[in-house]
């Protein structure tokens, strides 16, 4: 297990390293002995339920949050976890995605490899756990599905749980091209 700071909060960190059996509960007993937690959870994918080997804690305080990325090695039940580093490909990419004046690409993803049973109330489903929506709209002649977020936070949530699972059909999640 290890945590890094999610770029657009300093209270929020993404655990990764998780084993599958990892609770929520476990997770959060855990962070609890840097400082006081406030939300904790591990994504699940959206139709197995099953734990996706990550999670985000969210500290009250940024000295807690400090104080869990300082700590290492980490271990959850005495069992000591390998900590093979995860890349937040999103981090550097997200950053280009912020606001400015007149951006209408922001906080946007595209969503691929959609089959025509994938609809926008399925989209919709599947993504709004990660954070509130503002507008889906599917492009079925190119199979692809455009998903605008309320915030950047919601767009590194997505980008680390991808790929994404749906009906048996894994979907690649990227940045549109104007925002690579």
């Amino acid at each position: 297990m290890h945590f890094r700071k999610v770029t657009s909060s300093r209270v929020k960190l993404y655990v990764g390293g998780l084993r599958l059996n990892h609770t929520d509960s476990q997770l959060r007993q855990r962070s609890a002995q840097y400082g006081s937690v406030i939300n904790c959870h591990i994504v699940q994918d959206w139709e197995t339920k099953e734990s996706r080997g990550f999670g985000f804690v969210t500290f009250r305080e940024e000295a807690h949050a400090t104080r869990a990325l300082a700590d290492y090695p980490h271990f959850i039940d005495d069992d000591p976890i390998t900590d093979k580093e995860k890349k937040m490909a999103v981090s550097s990419a997200a950053k280009k995605s912020k606001p400015s004046s007149g951006n209408k690409t922001a906080h946007r993803l595209v969503v691929h490899n959609l089959t025509p049973a994938i609809g926008k109330k399925t989209i919709r489903k599947l993504v709004s756990q990660f954070g509130a929506l503002t507008k889906v709209k599917i492009d079925k002649a190119e199979h692809k599905a455009f998903v605008e977020f309320s915030t950047l936070e919601a767009i590194q949530m997505a980008m680390a749980a991808a790929p994404l699972r749906i009906k048996d059909v894994d979907l690649r999640v990227s940045l549109p091209d104007d925002q690579n």
